[in-house]
């Protein structure tokens, strides 16, 4: 919400601004309106060549800015600056240690709003026909904070996927209030740390948990708040704020305070099953967390893995079981390529490679787009089930094909060799809905079938 100001009728209480006083609008083209932007992130020069992460977002909403062209094929056409902007993560930091701090900062933030198409500033002020283009035209958000270094708040945004075989999964829809207009901004929750209330760890939790808030009605907490409840939970590890980090334990009992089951993997996991494991959880709209780290620098890290490639002319080897050929069975997660992160240092929608380390031991992470970090050595996987899982993606699996071979002889289906499966997790309500056709083509299952699914009693969720 934007900072209040009083209007009434013999108030003796005078507005501070005028109407739209507290909004400005920015042409990226611009030069010099492009540096008004980029005052905006990066709070000097030091810091604008090293946050990678809003390089990352810049390439992908004005790409003219990196290739020296003309603007015209740039994704975003836009920028409204909402100054004044109430934002609850950023007031909550703000009560529990900025106001407190030796240099002055304010508890008000900077909201960004990108658009694709140009609105004339005096159509706005008007408004004079805006409102579909303000509606069509929404990519989306960033909420800029009033720190020194890693302003960028909580943002979403829609960007393009950088080919057709990438998916972001791990998407949601938030509504946004502009002018009086409800607009929608869909794609994956960002955030970065903000080095004393947040940590990359923190930061990670808020932007998994924040975004299953939004798909499956679970809970979240603030950055302050994660940051604190891990220091209770394991006061040995340091005070909460300010923040140097948070372990893998830390984080799951984190998890776990605030209503989710959390399962977490350790480090002895080969990649093939590591990278089956997390395309199953994420091909059910779960987000996963990783926790590694770097192999020179030996500084930990966290990162949210959101989406995932997806080869469809790939080469499916992967056997299960082979010690019975009955019960070989190939799986769609070789066809991943690659994962889609998040990362506070990267910015939203990464790549990332899980790939054997030498001896074998354990995965190690690369990031084919980010030539200056090194390859990160897995330390745990963490994943924030909704509470009422009690099956894992694994077990589900291998059941499903036992029951396969069992039926489909029954009922004088040939089987084929290759029996490949793709397995994902959906809340029942939803499958049950999915299963009886409600428009031509739609329906997953014939109309009895559909029809006798919808009546059986199931648990919350099904694989």
């Amino acid at each position: 919400m934007t900072a209040p100001f009083f209007l009434c009728n013999n108030c003796p209480i005078q507005m501070k601004m005028k109407p739209y006083d507290n909004f400005r609008l920015l042409n990226p083209q611009d030069k010099s309106d492009y540096a008004q932007l980029l005052s905006i992130v990066c709070s000097n020069e030091k810091e604008r060549g090293k946050n990678l992460a809003w390089e990352n977002i810049a390439s992908a909403l004005f790409p003219s800015r990196f290739t020296n062209g003309n603007g015209d094929s740039d994704l975003c056409k836009l920028v409204i600056v909402e100054d004044g902007y109430v934002d609850q993560d950023f007031l909550d930091s703000y009560s529990r240690f900025y106001y407190l701090s030796h240099t002055p900062v304010s508890k008000y933030t900077q909201r960004l709003h990108f658009f694709s198409c140009v609105i004339d500033e005096a159509n706005i002020l008007k408004f004079s026909g805006i409102d579909d283009k303000l509606i069509n035209s929404y990519i989306g958000f960033m909420v800029c904070r009033p720190t020194y270094i890693n302003r960028i708040g909580r943002t979403v945004l829609c960007l393009p996927e950088k080919n057709k075989e990438e998916y972001v999964i791990c998407a949601s829809s938030y509504d946004v209030h502009l002018f009086g207009f409800t607009l929608n901004a869909k794609g994956p929750i960002f955030m970065q740390q903000d080095a004393q209330v947040s940590s990359c760890a923190s930061a990670s939790v808020y932007m998994a948990t924040r975004y299953m808030a939004e798909r499956f009605g679970t809970n979240y907490r603030t950055t302050r708040e994660i940051s604190d409840l891990a220091s209770r939970l394991d006061p040995f590890q340091g005070r909460g704020i300010p923040s140097k980090g948070l372990s893998t334990r830390q984080m799951a009992e984190v998890l776990t305070t605030i209503g989710y089951d959390p399962v977490v993997y350790g480090p002895k996991v080969n990649s093939k099953d590591l990278r089956g494991t997390i395309y199953k959880i994420v091909e059910s709209e779960i987000p996963v967390i990783l926790t590694f780290e770097y192999a020179q620098s030996r500084k930990a890290h966290a990162i949210v893995v959101i989406g995932h490639s997806f080869n469809r002319n790939g080469d499916i080897k992967s056997e299960y079981d082979k010690t019975d050929s009955r019960e070989c069975y190939f799986s769609t997660a070789d066809l991943v390529d690659y994962f889609i992160i998040s990362d506070d240092r990267r910015g939203p929608c990464q790549k990332l490679e899980i790939q054997e380390s030498q001896d074998g031991s354990n995965a190690n992470l690369n990031f084919p787009d980010d030539a200056d970090y090194d390859v990160g050595s897995l330390q745990s996987v963490i994943v924030p089930f909704p509470r009422g899982i009690w099956l894992d993606a694994e077990k589900a699996e291998k059941k499903a094909h036992t029951v396969l071979r069992e039926i489909l002889p029954k009922l004088s289906i040939e089987i084929s060799d290759k029996i490949v499966l793709r397995t994902y997790l959906r809340p029942s309500n939803e499958f049950k809905r999915d299963a009886v056709e409600t428009e031509p083509g739609k329906a997953r299952f014939k109309y009895e079938l559909g029809k006798l699914l919808r009546g059986i009693q199931s648990p919350k969720y099904l694989w």
